[in-house]
Order: C-alpha cells, then sequence, then structure tokens
C-alpha cells in the first residue's frame, strides 16, 4: 500500500466516524399549566353577544369558518390558526377532552381558572407531514374546554408550526372572560 493509499483510507475512515449533518429535532410541546407568562395588555379584545369575550395578538385576522361553529382567526402569513366556540353534548365538559392518539407527543393537561369559571387546558406536539426547505412541520396544538352551563361548553382550539403559536394561545385561553351567569 503506497502513502498516498492510506492518506486516502484514512480520509475515508474518518468520514464514516463524522456526525450524521441533521436539522435539529422539533422542540417538545409547551406544557399546559402554568400559564406561560405573556403580556396579552395590547392584544386585541374581542367580544361577542354570546357573552364570550378574549384577547388575541394584534396580527391576528378574523376568517370566515366554513362550518358556521365557530369563530375562526389566523395569525400572521396564516399561522396559527385559533377557533373558538360553543359545544353543545349531553357529555360532561371534561369527557370532551382530546385522549392520547397515534402521532401526538409530549401531551399534558390541567384544569386552571379564569374569573368564575375553571378550564381543562390540554397541549400536545402531533407530528407533521409538512416539509418546508427540508425541515418536517409538526403542530403545536393547544385546547381549553370552559363549561358555561349543563351541556354546554365553550371551546377554544388551534395550533401552528412553532412552539411560541402554541404559548400565544395558551395565554389567549387564559383571557377568556365569560358574562353570561
Amino acid at each position: 500500500m503506497s502513502v498516498a493509499q492510506a492518506g486516502a483510507m484514512t480520509i475515508a475512515v474518518a468520514d464514516c466516524h463524522s456526525p450524521p449533518k441533521t436539522a435539529p429535532g422539533p422542540l417538545p410541546a409547551a406544557t399546559a399549566c402554568p400559564a406561560p407568562a405573556v403580556d396579552t395588555d395590547a392584544w386585541i379584545r374581542v367580544s361577542d353577544s354570546a357573552g364570550v369575550a378574549y384577547r388575541l395578538p394584534p396580527t391576528f385576522v378574523e376568517r370566515p369558518d366554513t362550518t358556521g361553529a365557530y369563530r375562526r382567526w389566523d395569525g400572521a402569513d396564516g399561522r396559527p390558526v385559533v377557533q373558538i366556540g360553543f359545544l353543545r353534548s349531553p357529555e360532561h365538559w371534561l369527557s370532551l377532552r382530546r385522549v392520547p392518539a397515534l402521532g401526538m407527543h409530549e401531551m399534558s393537561e390541567c384544569i386552571d381558572s379564569i374569573p368564575a369559571r375553571e378550564m381543562l387546558v390540554q397541549t400536545w406536539r402531533m407530528a407533521g407531514g409538512a416539509f418546508r426547505g427540508g425541515r418536517r412541520l409538526d403542530t403545536y396544538e393547544v385546547l381549553a374546554l370552559i363549561p358555561i352551563e349543563p351541556g354546554l361548553t365553550l371551546l377554544l382550539y388551534g395550533g401552528g408550526p412553532e412552539r411560541e403559536a402554541q404559548i400565544l394561545l395558551l395565554a389567549a385561553a387564559r383571557t377568556v372572560r365569560v358574562t353570561v351567569p
């Protein structure tokens, strides 16, 4: 074996032991509780005739909901998305929670409170299949359920491709105020 061949072999071996060049993995989901420390004072105030008020970041724009059941708000560039509306169900409001499913990661939940109401808050990261620039985009989701009366529950549900979207939606859930008895 010549010196040149030995040098080539050394380089080849060194390349075999180099760590693979991959993009970093997705961040874990934010936890449902405690509430994130986000200043929501400058956010837009939204209220409706159903006696519900909440705040959203100023970049959010209301979009038509094709089902007509919820108010839909999209953030900058259409991400994140949040839907707010009522669920009618004879089931107890806690039974309306999401159960862990295939593809859901770092799911957490807690019972928290807003003025005069309890609420169930859940978060998770849903493994995605969308790719942008060679990067897999997971969805960071939030579900908040607030009982209004027996058989009527307020739902706040949304998510986006970045963990920061989840943190914003967790803060938005804590701004909900219900003025119906």
